[in-house]
């Protein structure tokens, strides 16, 4: 899926987090994150009971934000993930990086295994995982934001779009 995403300030966003986690579950988030740009705004809020995910992420302390970095320590900008959840299928997802020539899988945590993949297969990343997860990737270059998660819906994922705005 893919969108234009226009959004909110960085406090605005930290209160509507809390706001939707305190309507869906009655309790306030305990934790917020957030990864903004002036086009997406992406997040995560703790807490302590029922995980789950959306664009104004609920996650139960699991969640991971990372951009990828080039074999050579440099920033590869452009792309950014917010994650939560667990690969099962590590080992498969490892060789297969590496067999692409992304060495260094097994130091990586699942965020940055899954935007590794993202970045070799892009739309199709969701066939080379098992496990429960959700997550959201942002592309700079293109403006876009791609959901997925995983295919019983053990994490869960909410968004709504309204008025350009995927929230």
């Amino acid at each position: 899926m893919k969108k234009s995403l226009e959004g909110f300030t960085h406090l605005r966003m930290l209160a509507i987090m809390n706001r939707i986690s305190g309507i869906l579950f009655r309790e306030p988030a305990s934790q917020l994150q957030a990864f903004m740009t002036l086009k997406a705004k992406l997040g995560s809020t703790f807490r302590k009971v029922s995980p789950t995910v959306n664009i104004y992420f609920h996650a139960d302390g699991r969640s991971q934000y990372t951009t990828v970095r080039q074999t050579d320590g440099t920033l590869k900008t452009g792309r950014h993930i917010i994650w939560v959840g667990t690969i099962h299928n590590r080992n498969e997802v490892i060789r297969f990086l590496s067999q692409s020539g992304i060495a260094g899988g097994t130091d990586m945590c699942d965020a940055q295994l899954t935007l590794h993949l993202y970045n070799l297969v892009e739309h199709d990343v969701s066939t080379h995982l098992i496990g429960y997860y959700a997550f959201a990737v942002w592309d700079e270059a293109t403006q876009s934001l791609f959901l997925s998660r995983d295919a019983i819906g053990a994490e869960r994922l909410y968004y709504f779009y309204k008025s350009n705005a995927l929230c």
